[in-house]
């Protein structure tokens, strides 16, 4: 058998299918035999990572327990296709590429391994001295649709890019990402047999009720107008830091432009909001803001919930109010917002012409 304590950190190399058949372990078998109840719940774990904000990178020492991962994507997978939700589909595929993308960027991972994994993933280039040299095609095709992704920001030398360990890693998670949703996408437009959903069923009932919760951070189009002045702190304070023209975070700005998307906003709206700030780039913006709201990309971003948005330092614990205490997420603080303010939205605050740079 082959190493499955190192294919459970790469679970899309081709030597994980060979891997799981010498396994023996048969669908039926895994989604009904209490014998595999541990891999059903991994599997719900997942799920539920991809609800929120991912998992955390499991302790993988032996055999079993390398085993016991590999296999528990397979049900994560058609569970999520059971819950027919494209939003879960794209977020299932970025949880398990960021997973992998973190492995291969880990200090300590063999070069080799980044190797294969392109390998697998069609992602051509070669390994140099100073890291991995990609031709231009190749670099365009797999790099992420970020701003300091773009080709002119990089060292172009004879038609060829070359990456170090960091950057390898985030263009093959992005290129893992592209393929996995792929082939969820695929998944969700064939049936499961009747006996997978029947097996399933126990388990996507026990996950709809943390769906729904998490759908509360992914709708959009069911806020009604945007009103601005119902935002909650953390973006009022985003905002006023671009006005004051302070350097706000990348993780800041995220949350700021994912926000406004699913609430309503569209790029362009966006992008006329925040023409009100100072050294506003409408160019760099719109390239950024396309990026995540899946103009520009495999698929849109949701904002971060409040734990994340503590952790990263972009909340303003000193400026929250007893609603903050009461909710878990920007959206539901928002949603909490319009239930109480029911009246006709606020216009959108008008840009002034002489900063809006076409």
């Amino acid at each position: 058998m082959a190493d499955l304590v190192r294919l459970a950190h790469y679970p899309f190399l081709p030597e994980v299918r060979e891997a799981v058949r010498a396994s023996g372990v048969q669908v039926e078998e895994l989604l009904t035999s209490p014998f595999y109840s541990g891999i059903r719940a991994r599997a719900v774990q997942r799920v539920e990572g991809a609800l929120g904000d991912g998992w955390a990178p499991v302790l993988v020492l032996d055999e079993r327990a390398a085993l016991m991962e590999l296999l528990s994507i397979p049900p994560a997978r058609m569970l999520a296709v059971q819950l027919a939700e494209k939003p879960l589909l794209q977020r299932l595929a970025a949880a398990e590429a960021r997973a992998v993308g973190e492995a291969l960027a880990r200090r300590g991972t063999p070069p080799q391994d980044l190797t294969e994994a392109a390998a697998a993933l069609g992602v051509a280039c070669e390994p140099v001295e100073d890291g991995w040299r990609l031709h231009i095609s190749s670099y365009l095709a797999h790099a992420p649709a970020m701003v300091e992704w773009k080709l002119v920001l990089r060292t172009v030398a004879a038609g060829h890019v070359t990456l170090d360990q960091a950057d390898m890693a985030r263009l093959l998670q992005e290129a893992l990402q592209r393929r996995t949703l792929a082939e969820l996408e695929a998944a969700a437009k064939t049936p499961l047999p009747d006996a997978v959903k029947a097996a399933l069923a126990p388990l996507a009932d026990a996950l709809k009720p943390k769906l729904e919760e998490a759908k509360q951070s992914w709708s959009s189009g069911d806020f009604g107008p945007v009103r601005p002045e119902l935002f909650p702190p953390c973006i009022h304070e985003i905002f006023e830091s671009l006005k004051r023209n302070e350097n706000v975070p990348h993780h800041g700005r995220f949350a700021f432009a994912t926000f406004l998307h699913t609430v309503g906003w569209s790029s362009e709206q966006i992008l006329d909001y925040l023409a009100t700030t100072p050294n506003f780039d409408r160019d760099k913006s719109r390239y950024q803001i396309e990026h995540v709201t899946g103009e520009k990309s495999v698929s849109a971003y949701t904002p971060p919930g409040c734990a994340t948005m503590q952790t990263n330092g972009v909340c303003p614990l000193d400026k929250r109010d007893g609603l903050c205490f009461k909710i878990k997420h920007p959206l539901s603080y928002y949603r909490a917002k319009l239930r109480s303010n029911p009246q006709a939205a606020a216009p959108m605050p008008a840009a002034p012409a002489s900063e809006v740079k076409a």
